[in-house]
């Protein structure tokens, strides 16, 4: 069943950084099945450093994406510890123009 409010702070996460990582009026989409959130956005594809986005880095702490000084890069990263220690999957994919951010609940 997992904890609600760590599944509201996941939730709150994502959101928060598909809101601030959009492009101006960019595309957000949520989706809410019986085992699955979905939140995808059209956002910016470069990092902190202008360098496109590291996948493997995503989750990390403190890895910042461009255009947000505001960020301490720490949400993702709770998000994910929320999801692995709840026994949920959290995953990233995009297909060039949105980012997709998933989460199964099983």
């Amino acid at each position: 069943q997992g904890n609600i409010m760590l599944t509201e702070i996941l939730i709150q996460n994502l959101l928060k950084n598909a809101f601030l990582h959009n492009t101006e009026n960019g595309i957000l989409t949520i989706y809410v099945g019986e085992k699955q959130l979905t939140i995808s956005n059209s956002g910016h594809k470069k990092d902190e450093e202008g360098s496109m986005l590291d996948k493997e880095k995503l989750f990390n702490r403190f890895y910042k994406q461009s255009g947000n000084p505001d960020s301490w890069g720490l949400g993702l990263s709770i998000a994910k510890k929320i999801a692995d220690t709840s026994g949920w999957e959290l995953c990233y994919r995009s297909d060039g123009a949105l980012h997709i951010f998933e989460v199964n609940f099983q």
